[in-house]
C-alpha cells in the first residue's frame, strides 16, 4: 500500500463537518495540531489535499472521531490495491443524507499481517481476503447485523445488540478455524477482532463517534484469532453466552482519554503437524482473577458516594443503562430511577448525564441535598431559586425577576420562565437531573407543586416543540414518600427504573475488580449474608481486599454493632423505632421462619425501605443481616 495518502474533496467537507461540531479551526485550533499529532503546515497540506504521511493522516481522521480513513482519502491513493468488488455488494451504505446517534454494538476486523502478505503475493492475498471477508459479511447478516465499511483488510459491522455482535464474532473465528484443518500455511489469515457498545454517529453515509474509535482500538489489543471486548460489553453478555474470557486489564487505548477494562475471547493457534494437515487448538482460557492481580488495576477505595465514571468497580446491570439512553434521546423524555439508599441511583445518573453529554445535548445536575434550609421556606422562595440555578449551570444570566407575576403563581412563573426563556436560549436538548428529591418530600406544599410541574412539562413536549428538548431524569430513595400524593407526581409517567440487587454472578465479577479469586461458595456465602445490595457488598469486598478482615470474620462480625455494618444498621433501627407500627410488622418477619403475610401498606413501606423483599405467599427478610440485626436488638 502507498506510504501517503492524500484527502478527496468530498473527505476534505466530511472533516470540516466534524471540525465544525467540536468548534475548532483548520489549523489554528491547537488541541486539533495535539490531537492528530501534527503540525500546521501538514494540516494546511492536508487542506490543500496533498499527500500526506499515511500515518499523520490516520492520526487526523481519528482526531476528529473518524476512523474510516479510507472513506476520506481519494481513491487514486489506492491504486495499488484491487479491492474485492464482490465483498462491497455485501455492505449496505447508509443514504447520504442520513443523520442520526444511536446506541450501537460496532465490530472492527484485521487481518494479521496483511500489509507483509500484500508486499509478498499480493494476487494470492486479495484472493483470500476475498475469501475471508465474503465469510463473514454472511454471518454478520444471519445475526441481523449490517457491514457498513470495507477497511481494505477487514470489515465494519454494526448490530443493535451487543449479544448478537459477540455471537457474529464467536461464529466467524470457529469458521476460520474449522476452515485451516484442509488448508496449508500460506492459504491461511488470521484475524482479530474488536467489539465495543457505545454511543455513534450515522453522518452523511458514514459513521463515526467514540464508540466506533475504541471499538477499532480494541482490535488492535486482540491475539490473532482473539476477540477483544470492552467492559461494555463484556457486563452485557457473560450471563447470556458461555465465554471463556481472559481479562487484559485496564488499557490505555490510543487517543482514546478514557482507560478501558479489556476482555479477550480465545485466540486460535495454529500448528502445524506432519508436514500435511493443519490442526487448529483454542488458546487456554486464563482465569479472570488470575489476570486481574495485575499491577494495573487500581487498588480498591472506601466505598462511598457515586461509582467514578472510569471506575472498574461500577458494576452494568443491563439493560437499564441501555433503556435510560434510549429515554434520553425521545423528545420530552423523564427518567425517574428509584431505590432505597445507597443502591447506586447517583452513579447512574452520572452515567446517563454523561451519555448526554456525548450526544453534545446540554446537562444539568442538581443535588437538592445542596440546597440550603431557607430555600424550603415557601414554595416562592424554592421555585426562584430553581430557576437561578438552572440558569447559572446553563451559564446564562439570571432573569427571574423580569418573568416572574406574584398573580401567576410560581407553578405557572417557572413554567413560563423555562418555556421562553431558557429553553429558546439553547439549541440543543437539555436533560435535567434532579438528585434527592426526596428532600422535598419534607414539604409537602412545594411537593404538591414541584411534582406536577414537572409531570405537565412531559406532557407538554407531545404537543409543543419547545418542551421536546427537554430531557428529565428525578433520582429519589424509596425509604420515605412522606406524605407526597403519588398520582400528582411525576413517578407514573415516563420510565420508571427501579435499581435490582447485584446478581451472585455480578457480585462474583465484582469480587473479581477487587483481586479475589473467590469461588461460588464464598459468593454465596456474602450473598446469603447481605443480599445483592450494592454498598454492603462493595464495603464487604473493599475490607476483605485490603486484608483488613477474613470472609469468616465479616460474616460473623456483620449483624453485631461490632461489625463494618453497625451504621447502615443503625439508621435503620433509629428509623424503625420512630414508627412502632413498623417495627411491630417487621418483628414478626424476622421471627418467622416463612413467609409472612402483611397489611399492604405495612409491606409496602418496608419494602421501599429495602428491609423486605417479596415472596409468593407473602414477604421475608432481605438478607440474613437484617434477620440477624434485628432479632438481637429485639430480643437482646
Amino acid at each position: 500500500m502507498a506510504d501517503t495518502l492524500q484527502a478527496s474533496s468530498e473527505g476534505i467537507a466530511t472533516i470540516e463537518r466534524a471540525i465544525r461540531r467540536k468548534g475548532w479551526t483548520k489549523t489554528q485550533t491547537p488541541l486539533f495540531w495535539e490531537a492528530a499529532h501534527t503540525s500546521q503546515a501538514t494540516l494546511r497540506r492536508f487542506w490543500l489535499g496533498k499527500r500526506i504521511q499515511r500515518e499523520t493522516f490516520i492520526a487526523i481522521c481519528a482526531a476528529v472521531g473518524i476512523s474510516n480513513w479510507q472513506g476520506i482519502a481519494a481513491q487514486n491513493t489506492f491504486e495499488d490495491i484491487d479491492l474485492p468488488n464482490d465483498v462491497f455488494t455485501q455492505v449496505t451504505p447508509l443514504p447520504s443524507q442520513f443523520s442520526e446517534r444511536r446506541l450501537a454494538a460496532i465490530v472492527f476486523t484485521d487481518a494479521v499481517n496483511f500489509s507483509m502478505r500484500m508486499a509478498a503475493n499480493e494476487e494470492q492475498t486479495l484472493g483470500l481476503i476475498r475469501r475471508d471477508l465474503q465469510m463473514m459479511a454472511s454471518v454478520c447478516s444471519h445475526h441481523q447485523g449490517r457491514v457498513l465499511k470495507f477497511t481494505g483488510d477487514g470489515l465494519l459491522m454494526y448490530f443493535t445488540s451487543a449479544i448478537e455482535a459477540v455471537s457474529c464474532a464467536l461464529d466467524i473465528q470457529a469458521n476460520l478455524a474449522d476452515a485451516t484443518v484442509n488448508l496449508s500455511d500460506i492459504d491461511i489469515i488470521e484475524h482479530r477482532f474488536g467489539i465495543h457498545l457505545g454511543d455513534v454517529f450515522f453522518s452523511d453515509g458514514d459513521v463515526m463517534g467514540n464508540g466506533v474509535n475504541i471499538a477499532s482500538r480494541l482490535q488492535t489489543q486482540a491475539a490473532p484469532g482473539g476477540i477483544c471486548m470492552s467492559q461494555t460489553v463484556y457486563d452485557v453478555v457473560k450471563s447470556t453466552l458461555n465465554l471463556h474470557a481472559t481479562c487484559l486489564g485496564v488499557k490505555d487505548l490510543k487517543n482514546i482519554t478514557e482507560t478501558i477494562l479489556v476482555y479477550q475471547i480465545g485466540g486460535v493457534n495454529v500448528v502445524h503437524q506432519n508436514s500435511e494437515k493443519l490442526e487448529t487448538k483454542p488458546a487456554q482460557p486464563i482465569p479472570i482473577q488470575e489476570n486481574l492481580n495485575s499491577p494495573s488495576l487500581p487498588l480498591p477505595t472506601v466505598p462511598e458516594g457515586a461509582v467514578h465514571l472510569d471506575s472498574i468497580f461500577y458494576i452494568t446491570r443491563s439493560p437499564i443503562e441501555e433503556n435510560c439512553y434510549e429515554e434520553i434521546t425521545r423528545p420530552g423524555g423523564l427518567i425517574r430511577l428509584k431505590a432505597p439508599r445507597q443502591m447506586g441511583k447517583t452513579s447512574l445518573l452520572d452515567r446517563i448525564i454523561d451519555y448526554g453529554d456525548c450526544q453534545d445535548y446540554q446537562t444539568i445536575r442538581l443535588n437538592l441535598l445542596q440546597a440550603e434550609a431557607s430555600v424550603f421556606s415557601s414554595v416562592e422562595r424554592f421555585f426562584r431559586w430553581f430557576c437561578a440555578c438552572v440558569s447559572q449551570k446553563l451559564r446564562l444570566p439570571s432573569q427571574v425577576k423580569d418573568y416572574w407575576d406574584e398573580d401567576r403563581g410560581s407553578l405557572v412563573n417557572c413554567t413560563i420562565y423555562f418555556e421562553a426563556y431558557l429553553l429558546e436560549s439553547i439549541d440543543s436538548p437539555l436533560v435535567l437531573g434532579l438528585d434527592e428529591v426526596d428532600r422535598i418530600f419534607q414539604f409537602p406544599e412545594i411537593a404538591q407543586s414541584f411534582f406536577p410541574m414537572l409531570r405537565s412539562w412531559h406532557e407538554e413536549a407531545k404537543m409543543t416543540d419547545i418542551w421536546e428538548k427537554l430531557r428529565i431524569v428525578v433520582v429519589h430513595s424509596t425509604e420515605d414518600y412522606g406524605t407526597l400524593d403519588i398520582n400528582q407526581s411525576p413517578f407514573n409517567v415516563g420510565l420508571s427504573v427501579e435499581l435490582p440487587e447485584f446478581t451472585a454472578q455480578q457480585v462474583k465479577d465484582l469480587a473479581q475488580r477487587h483481586q479475589l479469586k473467590w469461588n461460588d461458595t464464598e459468593v454465596a456465602q456474602l450473598v446469603e449474608m447481605v443480599g445483592g445490595h450494592p454498598y454492603l457488598v462493595r464495603l464487604a469486598l473493599y475490607h476483605i481486599a485490603r486484608s483488613y478482615v477474613t470472609l469468616e470474620k465479616l460474616l460473623k462480625d456483620a449483624p453485631t454493632e461490632g461489625g463494618i455494618y453497625e451504621e447502615h444498621l443503625r439508621r435503620h433501627w433509629v428509623k424503625l423505632k420512630e414508627n412502632p407500627q413498623l417495627l411491630a410488622g417487621l418483628q414478626q418477619v424476622v421471627t418467622a421462619s416463612e413467609a409472612v403475610r402483611l397489611e399492604t401498606m405495612q409491606a409496602y413501606q418496608l419494602y421501599s425501605m429495602g428491609l423486605i423483599k417479596r415472596h409468593a405467599t407473602g414477604v421475608i427478610p432481605r438478607c440474613e443481616l437484617y434477620r440477624q440485626y434485628l432479632r438481637s436488638q429485639l430480643f437482646p
